[in-house]
């Protein structure tokens, strides 16, 4: 622990440290393809396990697209729905 953490945590002599809590709702587009087949190819792996552990999803691929300068996430499908009524716009 660092120090900061043990003036935040006061009571981390006794319990032995702390809970620390960390986001790791992370989309399947963060996690490189190498980490992916790592992920999937581990003993007993199971992607719904992943999920509810991490917040991991691998089996919904997402795009990150920009509107107005703002980041969203949108899922692959949507993405490409959205590319084909553009493209027939054309």
């Amino acid at each position: 622990m660092s120090e900061k953490e043990k003036e935040e945590n006061p009571k981390w002599e006794t319990t032995q440290g702390y809970l620390k809590v960390n986001d790791l709702s992370k989309n399947n587009n963060e996690i490189s393809k190498e980490d992916e087949k790592f992920l999937r190819n581990l003993p007993n792996f199971d992607e719904d396990i992943l999920k509810e552990c991490t917040g991991i999803d691998l089996s919904k691929k997402t795009v990150k697209i920009t509107i107005d300068g703002k980041d969203i996430q949108i899922s692959k499908d949507a993405f490409e729905n959205i590319k084909k009524q553009f493209m027939e716009s054309k």
